[in-house]
């Protein structure tokens, strides 16, 4: 996970972002989100936490891009236990 400027929205900080997913949701194929929320760091500093979001979307959607179906692979595979 990486901080990251906004390609939508230029003078928006940098921020993470983080797609709610639901266990029901992520058992579907595709697998689909509920929304999205952009997670702001403290002082635009991640090194000092998180203090604010903005939830940026709150629909759902599907994850069937081939680059989120890809990244999905990946941290499946290094799974954090």
């Amino acid at each position: 996970m990486k901080n990251h400027q906004s390609t939508h929205t230029p003078n928006e900080p940098e921020h993470i972002t983080v797609m709610v997913v639901s266990e029901a949701q992520w058992e579907l194929d595709p697998k689909e989100r509920g929304g999205v929320v952009h997670v702001y760091p403290k002082d635009q500093d991640p090194a000092e936490g998180y203090d604010s979001f903005y939830i940026q979307r709150a629909r759902k959607e599907k994850l069937n891009s081939a680059g989120i179906v890809a990244a999905i692979a990946a941290a499946s595979a290094n799974k954090l236990v």
